[in-house]
């Protein structure tokens, strides 16, 4: 009997290109990956988790994790690509950086995020219009301003995760492009809710919808 030995190498190989393969029959190709939270501000010292989707030419979406980590400025923050790691930025000093999300099997798809990395906690967040009211079918545009403990401020609106109390009356997306728009479906009253996932300060208004 002949024993066949297969490299390590190889069989990477073969496991992206069953992968690639896989997504090309749920949706067509990869076109683009979208990194989350797009615009991220953090404290020096703490953490941020980046995760990508991929979009598929038929226009379909899914979570991806077939990619490779990288950092545009690792003084600032480093990016990890071990298991149970990857995607987990580590801040190293104040300053801003680019985080790369690069597709295997699909190099010249790239997503990205910027980090933004300061040496002052985040205190508070206001969201903005203040209890607004809005007509049925329509949309609004959120806002989240974070105050740091130095007195500074901050448009915190891409680094911020959107939620409504109830998605029936209106939503509120956390897509790249439209973060923060909320929509309007049914007449009713809810609370929007913005949160700051690294440093876990939150903030709320109300939306009417008439």
């Amino acid at each position: 009997m002949k024993i066949i030995k297969i490299s390590a190498l190889v069989l990477a190989a073969l496991a992206v290109a069953a992968i690639s393969f896989e997504g090309c029959q749920k949706g067509g190709k990869i076109s683009a990956l979208t990194v989350s939270p797009a615009n991220p501000v953090i404290a020096n010292g703490a953490s941020v988790q980046f995760t990508t989707g991929a979009t598929f030419s038929d226009g379909s979406v899914i979570p991806w994790t077939m990619v490779i980590w990288s950092s545009s400025n690792t003084g600032v923050a480093t990016i990890s690509n071990a298991a149970g790691s990857m995607g987990l930025a580590s801040s190293g000093a104040a300053g801003t950086t680019t985080i790369y999300a690069t597709g295997i099997g699909h190099p010249d798809i790239i997503g990205t995020a910027t980090l933004t990395v300061t040496n002052t906690p985040l205190v508070t967040i206001r969201v903005t219009p203040a209890n607004s009211v809005t007509a049925k079918g329509t949309t609004r545009q959120l806002t989240a301003t974070g105050t740091f403990a130095d007195g500074t401020t901050m448009n915190l609106t891409s680094s911020v995760i959107w939620s409504s109390s109830n998605a029936d009356v209106a939503s509120v997306s956390n897509a790249a492009g439209s973060i923060g728009l909320a929509t309007s479906t049914a007449v009713g009253s809810i609370t929007i809710i913005a949160v700051d996932p690294t440093a876990n300060i939150s903030a709320s208004t109300t939306l009417t919808v008439i």
